[in-house]
């Protein structure tokens, strides 16, 4: 993320603005990098590893979503023998 901010011309920022926006900053980095680790473990919970499809958790979910807006629904499965070998 990048954190801008402008003062008019021939205006500086005293040292107590200067640390109270590094301080900012470094919070705004932190929550950003807890976001993206977030991000990555639930996606790693929410698909298989070999094919990077939806697991059976996150379809069943998705499946009560999909039925919750519209009772009429389609599910076409297939099951392929020996798929990881």
């Amino acid at each position: 993320g990048v954190m801008h901010v402008t003062r008019p011309q021939h205006e500086h920022f005293s040292h107590a603005q200067t640390g109270a926006l590094e301080t900012l900053s470094t919070a705004f980095g932190t929550r950003i990098g807890a976001l993206r680790a977030l991000g990555a473990a639930q996606l790693q919970a929410e698909t298989d590893a070999l094919t990077g499809l939806s697991n059976r958790r996150t379809l069943e979910t998705r499946a009560v979503e999909i039925l919750a807006a519209s009772p009429r629904a389609a599910v076409v499965m297939a099951d392929l023998d020996h798929f990881k070998s």
